[in-house]
């Protein structure tokens, strides 16, 4: 969220109306930002607990049995998102994959809609190989076709659901498919451009992509210098040498106690000390100690 967070605050410093639609538990945190806040009933991190979604994670196989079995909770996103359209009448939307009927959504509306990935993924290139196979490189040939059957399987995957959703719901051509997630769409039937909110240092723009794709460097908010560290935070920190700081965010972990362990025990090899993010799921509780500072989330800022 948060990176949304910041593009919206940077919109709005250019003169825009911003709302933020995503599920339960942000509302504070985007009101703060001074951006307005419509908020699904779906609550990710509550999500991310359940067995079956962090099986999808992880497996191609979870991934098949959770889209499946979770038809009508999408069904109630995919309902509330709309709802939410028809009530804030917006010019301009810009979605992430999670809310990949946006484009129906903006079809309907007749305004333009821009896709954004925080990953470099969607787009086809032979420079890499897709992420969802780590540790793999097919050559750029092989790269290129392993990317385009990512791709196809994940558009058949949402496509006849998205397509029967559209359709119940409008009264016009919005049911029509406008193809995969990173199409996007305009009403004028100009190609919209695609955003890829991380750095072109750490990634840099594949010599196959063309102009539309936009690697516009990383979202962040301002440095919060109004957070006040806890005291032990600080005293740990100040104490040593500089720690390792490991956190995994709003990722879950399958087996977090057993990657917490590793984590302790890979610190302890290397005779680091470190800071222990345990976030949404992904790490553990892990024991304190004069090495091993445990907390639940820090700003990043402040840390390094």
């Amino acid at each position: 969220m948060q990176p949304y967070v910041a593009l919206g605050v940077s919109l709005k410093a250019r003169g825009f109306d911003v709302t933020i639609c995503t599920g339960q538990g942000f509302q504070d945190f985007i009101e703060g930002h001074g951006l307005s806040a419509r908020s699904l009933t779906i609550n990710y991190r509550t999500m991310l607990q359940d067995p079956e979604v962090q099986d999808a994670i992880h497996t191609f196989r979870g991934k098949f049995r959770a889209f499946k079995s979770m038809q009508s909770r999408i069904r109630q996103q995919h309902d509330e998102m709309l709802e939410a359209a028809r009530d804030i009448k917006p010019d301009l939307i810009i979605s992430n994959a999670k809310g990949y009927v946006a484009h129906n959504i903006a079809r309907w509306l007749g305004v333009p809609s821009i896709p954004s990935m925080l990953q470099p993924i969607f787009v086809e290139t032979g420079d890499f190989p897709p992420a969802l196979l780590p540790g793999s490189n097919f050559g750029r040939r092989g790269n290129l076709l392993v990317h385009k059957a990512i791709n196809t399987l994940t558009h058949w995957m949402i496509s006849k659901t998205a397509r029967k959703w559209a359709k119940e719901s409008f009264d016009s051509d919005a049911h029509q498919t406008i193809g995969r997630y990173i199409d996007g769409y305009h009403p004028d039937g100009q190609a919209v451009p695609h955003l890829h909110g991380y750095s072109r240092h750490i990634v840099p723009k594949p010599s196959d992509w063309g102009e539309r794709e936009h690697i516009t460097g990383y979202w962040f908010l301002d440095a919060d210098h109004g957070w006040t560290p806890p005291q032990d935070l600080r005293a740990f920190i100040e104490a040593g040498d500089p720690p390792v700081y490991v956190g995994f965010g709003s990722m879950p972990a399958k087996d977090a106690k057993t990657l917490t362990v590793q984590v302790v025990a890979t610190l302890e090899q290397i005779g680091a000390r470190g800071v222990l993010a345990t976030g949404w799921g992904g790490l553990e509780d892990a024991r304190q100690s004069e090495r091993m500072f445990v907390l639940d989330h820090a700003p990043h800022d402040w840390l390094f």
